[in-house]
């Protein structure tokens, strides 16, 4: 018999076994072993769960981020129970039910001491051969100081926008100051301008009326010598009507330069209060006068001023930004009326009184009213009821922070639609006014 050839062994032909199946093995404790020390080590939550939301898994990031100490503590539980509401857990699983994956989805995850976190959750299923979930596998990254600056950064945001506010506030307001302080110069280069022709004319009116008397007197005497041919001239040129008109004319001609020079008057004293914020002695009917003066050209064709001003104590005051309410208010009711557009004039009444404590003006007119929803805003900045262009908003603003705040008085409203609007003004009596400081919003 021959002898056998020794037989090679079988595993050195099956693919499963010797040199690669070694290979294979190292490989894959390797990846194992680099899974495991990637899942230990990771500063990020790595963790799984099964289909009903039970967690199977987590890593040490994971229980750190969870304010755990024990996997015991987290493990069993479900990931519900992490969450800060159940329904961002409910849309978090429909989400993840309908796409299989989310990526960065943001959650806000509850610790075990109750305090919340902001995170980033990335999560994908394990699908079975059916396409069940067999388990969900996912990492959660912490995002609660992005979040925190961003928050911050939003905070400074509105703080700068609402600096930005404030400054465009005090910018409008030192705009309109500046309109007021412009008329008062205005009002003083007018009352110049009239005083200086005033003053002659007023001259040459003393004169004629002296040269009048003397041309009377020379009637008066020519008349008692009662000669025909000169009582004849007389009666052709109706010298005595003439001379008796002439007499009444010089009357009328004085009681105008009269009225001119209290129109002078008023204004100087309005540009006079106005020039600056000084704490002076001011009499509120006084104020008024030279007030409606420059108001007047507003007025006089919409309405009748009816004024019942009494006899008030003078009080310390800016006298400067107090006719500036009065205009303000004064103008806005003259728009109001004139708005309607009513045939005859309506009437604007002006009533002053006061007690131990304060001095008050009420000013009414019979314009439309302020309807009831807006009449609690009338005093809110930049808020107006005017086409654009025709006002700011700023005028009753303004007018509330020099009584209220400046002077320490009150400012108020009473309004029915269709019955017109009456505006108070009340001022302390003995009120100690404060130093006219600009505020400014703060760096």
């Amino acid at each position: 018999m021959s002898p056998s050839l020794p037989q090679q062994s079988s595993s050195q032909h099956d693919t499963g076994s010797g040199p690669f199946q070694e290979l294979q093995e190292t490989r894959r404790k390797l990846f194992q072993e680099r899974m495991v020390t990637f899942f230990r080590l990771s500063r990020e939550m790595i963790y799984t769960h099964d289909d009903e939301g039970v967690i199977t898994s987590i890593n040490q990031a994971g229980l750190r981020l969870l304010g755990a100490d024990d996997p015991r503590q987290v493990i069993g539980k479900s990931i519900k129970h992490f969450f800060h509401s159940e329904e961002m857990y409910d849309y978090f699983k429909r989400k993840l039910f309908d796409i299989r994956q989310l990526d960065n989805f943001e959650v806000i995850l509850k610790r075990m001491d109750g305090s919340t976190l902001y995170c980033t959750k990335t999560a994908h299923a394990v699908l079975g051969k059916n396409g069940e979930i067999l388990e969900v596998q996912g990492i959660i990254r912490d995002i609660s100081d992005r979040v925190k600056t961003e928050q911050e950064l939003w905070k400074m945001n509105l703080e700068l926008s609402e600096m930005n506010t404030k400054l465009q506030e005090t910018r409008n307001i030192m705009i309109q100051h500046e309109k007021m302080a412009s008329i008062g110069q205005l009002a003083a280069g007018v009352a110049h301008e009239i005083n200086n022709p005033l003053g002659f004319l007023v001259s040459n009116q003393t004169m004629l009326k002296k040269y009048c008397c003397k041309l009377r007197e020379v009637f008066t005497a020519l008349v008692e010598l009662d000669l025909e041919p000169v009582n004849e001239i007389f009666r052709q040129y109706d010298t005595g009507y003439i001379l008796d008109e002439a007499q009444t004319i010089f009357g009328e001609n004085d009681e105008g330069y009269q009225r001119i020079r209290e129109i002078v008057s008023n204004l100087m004293n309005f540009s006079r209060a106005d020039k600056g914020t000084a704490v002076e002695l001011y009499d509120i009917n006084t104020g008024f006068e030279s007030t409606l003066v420059v108001a007047w050209n507003k007025i006089k064709y919409v309405a009748d001023v009816r004024k019942d001003l009494n006899d008030v104590p003078q009080i310390h005051a800016r006298g400067g930004e107090i006719n500036q309410v009065i205009l303000n208010i004064l103008v806005n009711a003259a728009q109001a009326i004139a708005d309607q557009n009513r045939s005859e004039k309506d009437v604007i009444s002006v009533h002053t009184e006061s007690n131990d404590e304060w001095v008050t003006m009420t000013i009414r007119d019979d314009g439309p009213g302020i309807p009831r929803e807006i009449l609690q805003k009338v005093f809110d900045p930049f808020f107006t009821t005017k086409e654009p262009g025709k006002g700011t908003g700023l005028g009753l603003s303004i007018s509330y922070d020099i009584i209220v705040n400046k002077h320490k008085g009150k400012l108020s409203v009473k309004s029915l639609p269709g019955k017109g609007t009456v505006f108070i003004i009340a001022l302390p009596v003995n009120g100690e006014i404060p130093p006219d400081v600009p505020e400014f919003p703060a760096p």
